[in-house]
């Protein structure tokens, strides 16, 4: 499971390096762009570089059951960053993302690389579901709040084909995908970094109409305190 989920998590970082890396040589073969772009490519190379990294410690420090690096942030600004770090895809798919993230702070403490890592999980598989669709029709929507329990959310909802009832049953499996390609960890790693959260991940879809996948973290009450005071 271990190797499974190294796998998987280093693959998102690693394909958005290849991705930038061949724009540039494309951009340097052709000679086009000027060089602020290239520049900016060559910085994102580098912060997927780190971000790699970053992945393998935390794995490791899972499976080791060491405690995780919290912080306090705003739920809000991880998911404008997360939306950002896939603009290629985006872009590639002719889609653009609806944020409707709360105007005001939404303060979590967590380990900001594994919920953005969670994040972007659900953001690949919501466009997995909409390849299959017209460009014209995809529709995916980011969205955050507080439910009436006081838990923070952030919900991705997609437009696309939905998930039949017997593969939600073992959605959260490790080893089982709905996608021929995939291994079946991205669900199971979420699951298990949210259970580390004392959060929660639901998945509620509906055929032929798409799907909404939800986290939800508890408030950090230190924040409250400290905003209150």
């Amino acid at each position: 499971e271990m190797a499974t989920g190294i796998a998987h998590e280093l693959n998102q970082p690693l394909s958005a390096i290849v991705n930038f890396a061949n724009g540039c040589a494309r951009r340097l073969r052709l000679d086009i762009g000027c060089k602020d772009e290239l520049l900016e490519a060559l910085g994102q190379i580098s912060a997927q570089a780190e971000r790699a990294g970053e992945i393998i410690k935390r794995l490791r420090g899972m499976v080791s059951r060491r405690q995780p690096n919290r912080e306090i942030v705003d739920v809000n600004v991880l998911a404008a960053e997360t939306c950002s770090m896939i603009s290629h895809e985006l872009k590639r798919m002719e889609v653009k993302i609806e944020q409707q993230l709360a105007a005001r702070p939404l303060w979590v403490r967590v380990d900001s690389v594994q919920i953005e890592q969670v994040l972007l999980n659900l953001l690949r598989n919501a466009l997995d579901a909409l390849a299959h669709i017209p460009a014209a029709a995809r529709q995916l929507s980011i969205a955050s709040g507080l439910q009436p329990d006081g838990m923070v959310f952030v919900s991705v909802r997609d437009n696309g084909a939905g998930i039949s009832g017997k593969a939600m049953e073992h959605l959260f499996d490790p080893f089982y995908s709905t996608k021929e390609s995939g291994m079946g960890m991205g669900l199971a790693i979420s699951q298990t970094i949210m259970n580390h959260h004392h959060g929660k991940i639901r998945a509620d879809s509906w055929l032929g109409k798409g799907s909404t996948f939800t986290i939800e973290l508890p408030p950090s009450v230190d924040a409250v305190v400290s905003v209150a005071s």
